[in-house]
């Protein structure tokens, strides 16, 4: 199961750094120590017992060390039987999931941990032989599973699926709302995702370790224009910092985990296919919901403006948000408020926009004499791939590594655009080739 170490990998920011370092072995002994600091020692039976015991679920307040390390391999035992579970359509008894587990181990990083192997293995199945009765819901596992979240943020996101599955509801009419409407809706979204361990929004911003105004920095990613203070510039950098963090990564995570949940659908209905355009209405959501993370991504709260820049075609926000203005004048005066912000209604105005393409270039070629630039037996290579600049008295050529290797006269046939062309200097001909590139069609 290939799949759990190279999560375990991910998690960790980087790659194993050899067969015996593995974020799993990492995480494994993070969760011994801090059981040792949790109780103050003990014996490996010990250990085993409180590895057997312990729940993660319903711990309130912060958790300590110790339980958020047995959260995270709670997560990694879940993903791992129900990838099993998935494969083989079973579900898998007591002998039959500690056979799994043990074959799964020995398919990982942590296996090659020499003298530590044995101990870090009991670990992994002292917990895994009783994931299941600690989790006994094969539904619940599975959408824990569906989030990729610890099973601590899975169950709370679970618990808040309905309250903002009717907060985003009520989103159905966001078309014909004002931008403060917009930017309250947001900001309530996000508000509820915060109570989630894995997308709470930090409470640190430079050197203040109180502060509780995120929604004053929202604003100004998402609506500047309405906010009555700009920050100040040496402020800026630490503001996009706490966006990035905040609402950008975590954010947009959390809302890929709810939206995820949501077309999930309920238990032996048919999932929603999330990336047909056309299931989504059985979702039951409006449009602004398949819309949000793309608004927070790009921070504007118009989800036409957030498709130009998705696609290159505005250069900015503020140009996106005028090009948008276009669209909803181009609707219907009496188009439902929720159908106005079907994605392929968009798609097809965007389209219906773009300027007609050029015609392909016709194939040319055409060679250039060329002055060396030291001589020829100094090159390492007879033919170099090359770049123009132009310069004062014609061209100038560099290599890839951006050094001058030749100079030449600017032909008069010069292309006004040269990026549709390759250049190669032949050295011992003293020569530039040129080919247009051929126009995929």
């Amino acid at each position: 199961m290939a799949g759990i170490e190279e999560t375990t990998t991910a998690a960790g920011g980087g790659t194993p750094e050899d067969e015996a370092s593995s974020p799993l072995a990492h995480l494994l002994r993070a969760l011994e120590a801090a059981w040792v600091q949790l109780t103050g020692g003990g014996n490996p039976d010990d250990f085993s017992t409180w590895l057997e015991q312990t729940a993660v679920i319903g711990i309130q307040g912060e958790a300590g060390s110790a339980y958020k390390y047995l959260d995270s391999l709670d997560a990694f035992l879940i993903a791992a039987i129900q990838e099993v579970e998935d494969l083989q359509h079973v579900d898998l008894a007591p002998d039959q999931l500690e056979a799994e587990l043990t074959a799964i181990w020995r398919r990982t990083y942590a296996f090659a941990a020499g003298q530590e192997e044995s101990r870090l293995a009991g670990i992994w199945l002292a917990r895994g032989r009783v994931i299941k009765a600690h989790y006994p819901d094969g539904n619940q596992r599975r959408r824990i599973y569906k989030t990729s979240l610890s099973p601590r943020s899975a169950t709370s996101l679970l618990d808040l699926i309905e309250t903002v599955r009717a907060a985003l509801q009520n989103g159905a009419g966001y078309t014909r709302w004002t931008p403060e409407q917009r930017f309250n809706f947001i900001r309530e979204i996000l508000a509820l995702l915060s109570q989630v361990p894995s997308f709470r929004i930090a409470s640190s911003l430079g050197l203040s370790r109180n502060f509780e105004d995120w929604p004053r920095l929202l604003r100004w990613w998402m609506a500047k224009a309405t906010l009555p203070a700009q920050p100040a510039p040496k402020d800026i950098t630490r503001w996009y910092d706490f966006v990035a963090q905040n609402f950008i990564y975590r954010g947009a995570w959390g809302l890929g985990s709810l939206i995820g949940l949501l077309l999930d659908g309920p238990e032996g209905d048919q999932p929603i296919r999330a990336l047909e355009i056309g299931d989504w209405p059985r979702s039951g959501l409006p449009w602004i919901a398949f819309w949000i993370k793309e608004l927070i991504t790009w921070g504007t709260l118009d989800p036409v403006a957030a498709f130009l820049l998705a696609r290159g075609d505005a250069i900015d926000r503020p140009k996106a948000e005028e090009a948008a203005r276009a669209y909803y004048d181009s609707l219907p005066e009496d188009i439902d408020a929720n159908d106005a912000l079907d994605p392929r209604t968009v798609r097809d105005w965007v389209d219906s926009q773009r300027l007609p393409q050029e015609e392909p270039l016709v194939v040319r070629q055409f060679t250039i004499a060329a002055t060396l630039v030291r001589p020829a037996a100094e090159y390492r290579e007879s033919r170099l791939t090359v770049s123009p600049l132009e310069g004062d008295d014609g061209l100038i050529w560099a290599d890839p590594a951006g050094y001058t290797v030749a100079l030449s006269e600017k032909p008069g046939d010069w292309p006004n655009n040269t990026s549709f062309f390759e250049f190669e200097l032949n050295v011992l001909e003293t020569r530039i080739d040129s080919l247009s590139y051929l126009q995929h069609a």
